[in-house]
């Protein structure tokens, strides 16, 4: 599938005060009809400096995921069968359901 990757960061400051903000957008398609993650992600960074001493730091990050899959995990099922069972249920008598 497409992926689409976008991030951006914005930092600066002054003498005794710094700050950084960043921000991301990620969008995968999966391999199967209906399958995709979509992530929104952001950072802030402030430093202050208040003395040679003593400084004052501040971190917050948020993170937003959205990972859809159709079929409860339909590779993974897919995976675990075995290639030459039938992909029909069976009845007592052999018969396909």
């Amino acid at each position: 599938g497409n992926t689409h990757d976008h991030y951006v960061q914005i930092s600066g400051g002054g003498d005794r005060a710094k700050f950084l903000v960043s921000g991301g957008y990620y969008d995968q398609a999966g391999s199967i009809i209906g399958q995709n993650l979509k992530r929104f992600s952001t950072r802030i960074n402030l430093d202050y400096q208040v003395s040679d001493r003593i400084k004052f730091a501040a971190d917050f990050s948020f993170t937003d995921t959205n990972n859809q899959q159709n079929y409860d995990g339909l590779l993974g099922i897919a995976y675990k069968k075995m290639p030459n069972l039938s992909i029909f249920a069976q009845d007592a008598d052999g018969d396909d359901t």
